[in-house]
């Protein structure tokens, strides 16, 4: 599997990024060490009071949040925060109450300017799944859990994006009855509007990713599983900051006669602009191939040919300049494949990527961070010459690693193995002369 993560747009500085992390028999916590003067990660810092973590974000006061679980008779969903000053990690907080049935997943966290911790998740109700959100307030208390949908057969990939004006979007899929993708937002006077579906209804949507650009415009894109080439494909639909829905695009042409399916799918936002690769192939056999598309001002162009027949997997895409920096998995390894300028692409299969779950970032110096887990979780760094560095091992497991750009030039990094749950943040050194422009993030 691959962890889906969010795609953030990052500057980060020319220089060489080295991360050394000391384990033996005898030391039981992983320990890091850092070498070089333009990035630093600090040591990794156990969450003792979290058993799984599944997702991190940065508040505007630079407190770190952690949301993750707790496992017993039930599965207990927790919240951890780590102030800027602090050592140590905050006595977990419950949000809401013990989650029974089927236990929570689809978890997911934000922030926004005002200070709240927004999380949102799935949990079993009356053999459904549904859909909550709950907020922590300034002053550091938890609203009871809202139900935001109860119509979900099977509710998935429940993810939640801050907009302008600290407005609030969550997004899921579902299956069952009523399959689609919808979503659902909270306008700026705090107040819930009615769920709304994204794609049309006479589809099968599944994976799904949804950006926010710098204009408050957020932008869904979601794989429809029909078996027809009428409807089965990849689309992107807008709703603006206003709350006007633009038609549907499918980005995916129809480039098989008969039925085509697309089995995964990575989007990116830089700018104004967005970039998408695919993975398509005919049912029943045949082709299977990989394409891409971009946006130039606004308007999708026409699929571009990546590779002929693949069995790829697709799971990272990071766009840096002119630049695309794809990484899949291909018949159980790890590929690297990027774009040029010209529009030309390279693939790197490197002999020791055989990792099965891993999470990466890339920079605008083309350089590339890699956390993947094989024997061990290991971390793999590529210079922007195109290098790989030796891998250095962090843990002996991870399951599910998080990695999130959650302020410009920063990274958290969490992990869970046989050891416990880590933590642990870079953090850079700005040379005197280095310009940096105002850069505005959604």
């Amino acid at each position: 599997m691959f962890v889906s993560i969010r795609v953030y747009r990052t500057l980060s500085l020319l220089s060489v990024f080295i991360f050394l992390v000391m384990i033996s028999s005898q030391i039981k916590k992983p320990s890091l060490v850092q070498a070089g003067t333009s990035q630093n990660w600090s040591p990794p810092l156990e969450i003792e009071s979290i058993d799984q973590a599944v997702a991190v974000t940065r508040s505007i006061d630079q407190t770190v949040h952690v949301v993750g679980v707790q496992n017993g008779l039930s599965t207990t969903l927790v919240h951890v925060f780590l102030a800027p000053s602090a050592s140590s990690w905050s006595t977990p907080e419950p949000i809401g109450t013990t989650n029974t049935g089927g236990g929570v997943r689809s978890i997911d966290v934000v922030t926004t300017p005002d200070g709240r911790v927004h999380v949102v998740w799935d949990v079993t109700e009356l053999n459904q799944r549904w859909v909550q959100y709950a907020v922590r307030s300034t002053n550091g208390s938890w609203s009871t859990p809202q139900v935001l949908s109860t119509m979900s057969y099977d509710a998935n990939q429940v993810s939640i994006i801050v907009g302008s004006q600290n407005k609030i979007y969550v997004n899921w899929w579902q299956s069952g009855s009523l399959p689609g993708l919808f979503t659902r937002y909270q306008d700026v006077n705090e107040m819930w509007r009615s769920a709304e579906q994204v794609d049309s209804g006479t589809g099968y949507p599944s994976q799904q990713e949804t950006f926010v650009d710098a204009d408050g415009n957020v932008h869904f894109f979601w794989n429809d599983l029909s078996g027809t080439p009428t409807v089965g494909g990849v689309y992107h639909r807008m709703l603006s900051d206003a709350g006007v829905w633009q038609s549907a695009t499918k980005v995916s042409d129809d480039l098989f006669a008969s039925s085509a399916w697309v089995s995964g799918f990575r989007a990116a936002l830089l700018g104004d602009e967005l970039y998408l690769i695919w993975r398509q192939y005919q049912a029943g056999g045949g082709d299977t191939d990989l394409y891409s598309a971009n946006t130039d001002g606004g308007v999708w162009s026409s699929a571009q040919l990546v590779e002929n027949t693949t069995n790829s997997t697709p799971g990272f895409l990071g766009i840096e300049g002119s630049e695309w920096f794809f990484i899949d998995r291909n018949s159980g390894s790890l590929r690297l494949l990027t774009r040029s300028s010209l529009g030309e692409w390279t693939i790197d299969s490197p002999a020791w990527a055989s990792g099965n779950v891993f999470t990466a970032v890339s920079n605008p110096d083309k350089s590339l961070h890699l956390f993947l887990t094989t024997s061990n979780f290991i971390y793999r760094f590529r210079d922007p010459m195109g290098t790989w560095a030796d891998e250095v091992v962090l843990d002996n497991s991870a399951s599910s690693p998080i990695l999130e750009e959650t302020v410009p030039y920063q990274y958290d990094l969490v992990w869970t193995s046989a050891n416990g749950t880590f933590y642990s943040h870079s953090s850079f050194v700005f040379p005197k002369q280095l310009f940096l422009p105002n850069i505005v993030k959604p």
